[in-house]
């Protein structure tokens, strides 16, 4: 007869992002090798990887629009748009800017 039932094991949580960049990291490394050959492969591989790594990131932002992306920690969003919330060093030449000021320093001195 029949013996005891196995139940399915839980789904495992993969970041799918981290996968899907993955793979566009590999095509791309593939590209170069490609490349680097040149006139020695056919050039369809060549728009293999191209189309793949389109693809790919066709992939990361239909998923971005699903929500299925990640939201970064604080300290990544941070890291990445700066303390000044995204002020570009480059175009303020080292000066702070009113968004930063105001940002950083607490009220205008008008109302100190």
């Amino acid at each position: 007869m029949h013996g005891p039932t196995k139940h399915a094991p839980p789904p495992l949580e993969v970041d799918t992002s981290r996968v899907v960049i993955a793979g566009i990291a590999l095509w791309a490394v593939a590209l170069v090798v490609l490349l680097v050959l040149g006139d020695r492969v056919d050039r369809m591989w060549t728009w293999t990887c191209v189309a793949a790594i389109g693809l790919g990131f066709l992939g990361l932002w239909i998923m971005k629009l699903q929500g299925q992306l990640k939201d970064p920690s604080p300290a990544a969003r941070t890291l990445a748009t700066g303390p000044c919330g995204g002020a570009d060093p480059a175009t303020t030449r080292g000066r702070r800017t009113r968004r930063c000021r105001t940002a950083r320093s607490g009220p205008p001195r008008s109302a100190r």
